[in-house]
């Protein structure tokens, strides 16, 4: 019923009879709206407590083997239901602004109690004053910051009330289609419904507003979702139900959280017979769930360990929590995840994977462990990166920071034609080789903000490069390996604090022989970075910077690199560092110069340039403009320019280098989107 009312709407509202006064102009009931919802962002929430009565329906219509690898369908994908429900009561406290919620019973159908697109039941609750009402996607009508993205129209219904529909200006996924109930007098939403297509989903919301959270207006009180999802043949459906119950204090002493009956006393209103028919086909009458035949040998061995156990894990995230009242949290992400692969002109196809667990002993004392690993099919070479931070006084910034990676390979050309004069004539070589490291670093750092502005950092850095065909380089009597460790000092300094500007120095000092360092040499760097959001959706990032070396060693005068300019070999998605890189810039540039000076400028908004074009707009989401200009030795100056958009699928961006003001070439960049948010 919820996905026909869009046309029902569209066709009975220009009907509506219009009672009460015309006094009032419609834009000055418009204006009184989108003041209410500046007035509700200001406020503070209350601490209260409330009892919340949640109800997921999912139908697999058609499926295929492709929905084996979505996020949170691996059991839905190969079950033998089609339909599948749940249902919770939870209780949630708001307290200085924190929301915490405990589960106290819940009755559910799905494998397991696993969880299946959970991102459904995220429209649930909408911040509809708010610039987006989904985190920072769709832009909400309500807010008089996005109206220039909409048309509407308000017809008052009697003195008290009034409609208000509201039509996107240009078809985009991040705009929505619907229309309000507002109060008059004071520009409250009463209720509203909207429908829209956004991240693999087609959803339609109603919404109920008055929620004890939101002081009586900005919150939803009940709210009914539901959504279709289409994927490469694949086509299930979700209908998700929340309502606030006026008294749940009866369920706080209850022992047993999962208990069919019990929901059935508690539930505020009755189950439809569809959703009957699909407890019944897992549960007794009594609530008891109905035994299944036992499988045996290899079918069991198959079905328990191949499908559930390692076939889950491949295809979804494990996160856990452990420890003392699970102090602890452990994530891997899916092995099998399309969201780490993409391309680049420099690395080709590459696959990356990323594991993170911490510990919190108390709010001020902290350990994290994070290991991030990929591949380049190009250039065939495994990247690693594991930090361990200690946090020994997190409320002053205070960490000790242990870290080793093994970077991307170096290319030292001037080493490479050192050797190559030595080979004899006639000799085969082939020099991008030759001229390529291994490189593997650690760090030590230890870091303490020494006020609100100010911060310290003292350390120390090895790095140890190894040629990739060292034996040659043996052969001929050279050097195959070169080793640096020097002591590093950085101050950092916040003029505006954590959300202004960040500047920061750093010196580093390596001896030669002081921990086996067989160079010597004085590095100094400036950097400064700053992201201006311009709103919720749209920021300009800026970055800055320069370095130079004031003592280089005579013998080995190789391997100039730099902490704040270097090539990212495991790059991020979209919301990672697609932002201050130079994406075509070749390798050597980064160790062959004894200085550098570098600036960024990055521009993002939705609704920028392709995303106002009919049939194309519509699957882009945010789009992006890149600048970026840099000047070392044999290269000044050096800049690029670029777009960048992504969508549900996929993000991608295209570069146009330009050398000493010649045109050098074109790239692009691409990766994947898919369930970003699943």
């Amino acid at each position: 019923m919820v996905r026909r009312l869009p046309a029902l709407l569209l066709l009975l509202l220009p009907m509506l009879p219009i009672y009460g006064s015309m006094a009032e102009r419609p834009d000055s009931l418009l204006s009184r709206l989108f003041a209410y919802g500046m007035l509700q962002q200001q406020l503070l929430l209350p601490d209260t407590t409330i009892y919340v009565y949640n109800k997921f329906r999912l139908n697999v219509e058609r499926r295929n083997l492709a929905l084996l690898p979505v996020p949170t369908m691996w059991f839905v994908a190969h079950g033998a239901r089609r339909a599948h429900l749940m249902e919770t009561i939870s209780r949630s406290t708001m307290s200085d602004g924190k929301e915490s919620t405990e589960l106290l019973l819940a009755a559910s159908t799905f494998p397991h109690h696993r969880k299946a697109m959970e991102v459904a039941g995220n429209y649930l609750r909408p911040t509809i004053y708010n610039e987006t009402m989904q985190g920072g996607a769709l832009l909400s009508p309500f807010n008089e910051k996005n109206k220039r993205y909409y048309r509407y129209r308000v017809i008052p219904i009697n003195d008290d009330e009034a409609t208000v529909t509201f039509k996107s200006k240009v078809d985009n996924t991040q705009l929505v289609n619907g229309a309000a109930v507002m109060d008059n007098k004071t520009g409250r939403v009463i209720s509203c419904f909207y429908w829209g297509e956004y991240d693999m989903l087609d959803f339609w919301v109603r919404l109920k507003m008055g929620s004890a959270f939101g002081n009586g207006g900005d919150a939803a009180s009940d709210a009914e979702v539901a959504t279709k999802f289409k994927f490469l043949g694949n086509r299930l459906s979700a209908y998700a139900q929340q309502n606030e119950m006026v008294d749940g204090s009866s369920l706080d002493v209850l022992t047993e959280k999962d208990n069919l009956m019990l929901m059935g006393t508690f539930r505020p209103q009755p189950l439809t017979a569809e959703e009957e028919d699909i407890y019944y086909d897992v549960y007794t009458p009594a609530g008891v769930p109905k035994s299944t035949p036992p499988t045996k040998g290899f079918r069991n061995f198959a079905k328990k360990v191949l499908w559930k156990t390692i076939g889950d894990n491949l295809v979804n995230r494990i996160k856990s929590n452990f420890g003392r009242e699970d102090r602890g949290y452990f994530r891997l992400n899916p092995l099998l995840n399309p969201l780490y692969l993409g391309y680049s002109d420099k690395k080709g196809l590459y696959y990356k994977y990323d594991l993170r667990t911490n510990y919190s002993f108390s709010e001020n004392l902290q350990a994290m462990l994070r290991m991030k690993g990929g591949y380049s099919l190009k250039q065939h070479q495994f990247y690693f990166q594991i930090p361990f931070v200690f946090f020994f006084d997190k409320q002053n910034n205070g960490y000790l920071k242990l870290e080793v990676n093994n970077g991307t390979w170096l290319r030292n050309r001037k080493l490479a034609d050192k050797l190559i004069e030595m080979f004899p004539e006639g000799q085969s070589y082939d020099r991008d080789r030759l001229s390529f490291f291994k490189v593997l670093n650690w760090s030590m750092a230890l870091n303490r903000d020494l006020s609100e502005k100010l911060g310290l950092q003292v350390g120390m850095v090895s790095r140890r490069r190894k040629a990739v065909e060292k034996w040659l380089y043996r052969q001929y009597e050279m050097p195959s390996s070169y080793r640096s460790t020097a002591p590093l000092l950085e101050f950092e300094y916040r003029p505006l604090g954590w959300s202004g500007p960040i500047l920061t120095a750093d010196y580093e000092r390596s001896i030669k022989g002081f921990l086996r360092s067989k160079t010597e040499y004085e590095r100094w760097e400036l950097d400064g970075q700053y992201i201006q959001r311009l709103s919720v959706v749209k920021s300009v990032s800026y970055r800055a910077g320069l370095g130079w070396y004031t003592l280089k060693d005579k013998k080995n005068p190789y391997f100039l690199e730099f902490t704040n300019f270097r090539e990212n070999n495991i790059p991020g998605g979209w919301n990672d560092d697609w932002s201050g890189e130079f994406e075509l810039l070749d390798r050597s540039y980064y160790n062959e110069s004894d200085y550098y000076i570098r600036a960024n400028v990055t521009y993002e908004s939705p609704l920028l340039l392709l995303s106002r074009l009919p049939l194309v707009g519509r699957y882009l989401e945010t789009e992006r403009l890149y600048g970026s200009a840099l000047g070392v030795k044999g290269l000044f100056p050096y800049t690029e320019v670029g777009y960048g958009f992504t969508n549900k699928y996929f993000s991608m961006g295209l570069f146009v280098a330009m050398k000493e003001i010649k045109f050098d070439g074109i790239g692009f960049k691409f990766g994947l989107e898919l369930f970003r948010d699943w």
